[in-house]
């Protein structure tokens, strides 16, 4: 039986730089991922990873022996529905699922049994042609939108199939709502409250380090456990931290609880 607790505010990132740079901001996502697949608290993971097909990424699930396919955050729109639909629903308990706030709320809103759910914090998901928008899909390989090294200065990277690496930098064009799904404009579940753990990078002066630091709302004992390892630096926070860490998210929270 899962076993809820009350929210718990942390910041924390991995102790291991290699798994930390395989990952986003402080590792936890895949360190965590790693860990329930370890100790068998779940057979598989449904996330985003990377993909054979001209859209680069899509949704699949992940066993021990293929960890290295999670993809990282790619901020643009990734249904999950289509996948989703294929598995049987007896086995979903063995599952844990990881998505944004949206999808969390429709696996939980169809009482899809998943053992855990793992939510990324949303600032605004973009459109899911953004690529497109940007460069000709079928000449790209492999396409990274967090190699800015400064707040709000988004730099996308992208390895065409003949080798070649170019960079454009979005800037605060890359923030705007022209770039972001329409249903984004309305959400109320950025913080994705149903989910086991939401996952967010750390927009906070102190945090905004080389080593990366992930803030964290722990809402389940076993995930909290997982957290409290000596393979993983740690530090409470209040919840205005958390709110203060991400104004666009916040703003669109409209009372609900973290």
């Amino acid at each position: 039986m899962i076993d809820l607790i009350p929210s718990q505010f942390l910041a924390a990132r991995v102790l291991d730089d290699s798994l930390r740079r395989e990952g986003s901001s402080g590792g936890i996502c895949r360190f965590l991922i790693r860990k329930l697949l370890e100790t068998k608290e779940v057979d598989g993971v449904v996330c985003v990873v990377k993909s054979e097909t001209p859209a680069l990424y899509e949704y699949n699930t992940v066993r021990l022996e293929n960890c290295g396919d999670i993809a990282k955050s790619v901020y643009f729109f990734i249904d999950p529905r289509p996948f989703l639909e294929k598995i049987p629903k007896e086995q979903l308990s063995r599952l844990a699922f990881v998505g944004l706030p949206c999808m969390v709320h429709w696996v939980h809103e169809r009482f899809l049994p998943f053992r855990y759910t793992i939510g990324i914090l949303c600032n605004r998901a973009k459109e899911p042609d953004l690529l497109e928008r940007l460069f000709p899909m079928e000449t790209l390989v492999k396409a990274d939108f967090r190699t800015g090294t400064k707040p709000h200065n988004q730099v996308l990277e992208v390895t065409t199939q003949s080798g070649e690496t170019h960079r454009r930098e979005l800037g605060k064009y890359f923030f705007e709502d022209s770039m972001t799904c329409s249903f984004c404009k309305i959400c109320t579940f950025a913080y994705a409250p149903t989910a086991e753990i939401t996952v967010m990078d750390a927009w906070l002066p102190r945090f905004q380090t080389p080593e990366g630091t992930n803030l964290c709302v722990v809402r389940n004992r076993e995930i909290a456990e997982i957290l409290n390892s000596p393979d993983v630096w740690h530090e409470e926070l209040a919840e205005k931290d958390i709110l203060t860490a991400s104004p666009v998210a916040r703003k669109r929270l409209r009372g609900k609880m973290l």
